[in-house]
């Protein structure tokens, strides 16, 4: 009797289904992907030998949800199977052909939304191997691509009430999402004090985890220069101006502190951690987990370990531990990595500097607030017009913060409405 494997299953299946293609019977092409997804999902979970993910490749951080032919087939097959990050990208970029041909742009969004959220999860689980920060620029870029493809097949008034309002909203939480991950990557290298402290925003940073590598990177010998830069822009960093002498505590940004978890990221190379880098299960899944550390026997000698370095993890080591990093040291390693992880021109620019960061932030918030306007969810719509305003404050635009401010008077006025020149 043949032995079943995927890869066999995955030929036949698929065969059928570009028949049922070419027959212009998507409905049903759609169904033969769908069940090649829930197999190749209950495969690729059962416990064996351990499976290179992929992931690995320049470009791959940009995410291939709506482009079925980003890679030859052949060139992401392992064994018996499919590399897993290339392969569920292209089920799904399949699925979305057919949705888009079936004119279901809704359901293109409703799937994929749920299709990044479960996707960034697995790339949370081979986080300390991939690129670093690998899992928030893929959000992006993922985001992204389903916003601008579904905004261009969908058309307004086709479809009943109850499903526009709800498209709408899926648009709006697409925005969302990406923003919280951009918001993330310009605070680890040093935007943070650009990043206005309200409710909302804490509320999504506080609970988002840090970046995980297997080791925080290393700051290039060559870079004095910007770390005194940022030095500087750390010290520059002034206060919030407290109007009628009201006094608040400032609200987070970070779960943790960034200086003790790179920093503790640095040291995990040490003789009690050795384990921690190589154990591709310890993880952390957007906030529902905690890091499981392999303990060893005390050892009464500690070895020098020396290794290659990725861009998730460290350069040639002298020595299991390294001095401690400064903040100014932490923002400029995690930006040199950040560039050789990112591979979108655009969205590297939108980092390289404040007003760029904070004209892409302008973009997806607005973004984001003008689908929950036309979505049912009009109180999110509202609360970031008030994002969108404190950046225009913060500038001396007081009659566009005005605007904005007057739709959530109750949160803004005493404080900041007021001293707006009014006419």
């Amino acid at each position: 009797m043949p032995i079943w494997n995927f890869c066999n299953f995955f030929i036949l299946k698929e065969s059928l289904a570009f028949m049922f293609e070419m027959a212009h019977l998507h409905e049903d092409s759609l169904r033969e992907y769908d069940e090649l997804e829930l197999c190749y999902l209950e495969t690729v979970n059962m416990t064996g030998k351990q499976k290179d993910f992929g992931g690995m490749d320049h470009g791959d951080d940009q995410a291939a949800v709506l482009n079925p032919g980003n890679k030859p087939l052949t060139q992401i097959v392992q064994d018996d199977s499919f590399r897993e990050f290339e392969f569920r990208q292209y089920l799904f970029a399949c699925q979305a052909k057919l949705l888009f041909k079936l004119n279901r742009p809704f359901e293109v969004a409703s799937r994929g939304y749920s299709f990044i959220i479960s996707f960034s999860k697995a790339l949370a689980l081979h986080e300390n191997t991939l690129p670093f920060c690998m899992r928030e620029v893929w959000v992006i870029t993922g985001c992204l691509a389903l916003i601008n493809a579904t905004a261009s097949h969908y058309s307004d008034g086709i479809v009943a009430t109850d499903i526009e309002k709800e498209f709408y909203r899926l648009q709006g939480d697409l925005y969302s999402l990406g923003r919280i991950k951009f918001m993330r990557l310009a605070y680890i290298i040093g935007y943070g004090s650009d990043i206005e402290r309200s409710p909302a925003n804490s509320a999504s940073l506080s609970m988002l985890p840090w970046p995980k590598p297997a080791v925080w990177p290393l700051v290039p010998p060559d870079a004095s220069s910007e770390v005194l830069e940022k030095e500087k822009m750390i010290l520059q960093a002034t206060p919030r101006v407290k109007h009628f002498g009201i006094q608040r505590k400032p609200l987070p940004l970070e779960p943790s502190v960034l200086l003790r978890e790179a920093n503790r990221r640095r040291a995990s190379l040490s003789a009690g951690n050795v384990f921690e880098m190589f154990d591709g299960r310890s993880v952390f899944v957007d906030g529902s987990g905690s890091d499981v550390s392999l303990r060893m026997s005390p050892s009464p000698k500690v070895n020098v370990i020396s290794m290659s370095r990725t861009n998730s993890s460290p350069g040639t080591f002298e020595s299991s531990i390294d001095r401690p990093m400064r903040l100014s040291e932490i923002y400029v390693a995690a930006e040199h990595a950040l560039q050789k992880t990112i591979s979108d021109p655009d969205l590297w620019k939108s980092l390289s500097s404040v007003k760029e960061f904070e004209q892409k932030y302008l973009e997806l918030s607005k973004g984001a607030a003008d689908n929950y306007h036309h979505s049912w969810w009009k109180r999110h719509g509202v609360v970031l017009d008030g994002e969108i305003a404190a950046v225009c404050y913060k500038h001396g635009n007081y009659d566009l913060a005005a605007k904005s401010y007057e739709k959530n008077v109750r949160r803004y006025l005493m404080i900041k409405l007021a001293t707006c020149p009014l006419a």
